[in-house]
């Protein structure tokens, strides 16, 4: 019974870690070259990395309004 409880739990927590690692690791380095470098399409990529931030309460709102 426990073993049912504890093996998702544990497999949720592992998956969690490793993929908060990924995003620590190629945060840091494309926040780093976003300060440091100027290279052409820079402000496209800064779009693509702010989308998610702008994007998720806009549909949320829509979805609200025309529900």
């Amino acid at each position: 019974m426990l073993n049912d409880f504890l093996e998702p739990v544990l497999l949720s927590l592992e998956i969690s870690s490793v993929a908060g690692l990924i995003v620590i690791i190629l945060g840091t380095i494309i926040a780093w070259l976003m300060v440091n470098k100027s290279f052409k399409g820079k402000i496209f990529v800064e779009t693509i990395i702010l989308l998610p931030l702008v994007l998720s309460p806009t549909v949320i709102g829509l979805n609200i309004v025309m529900g």
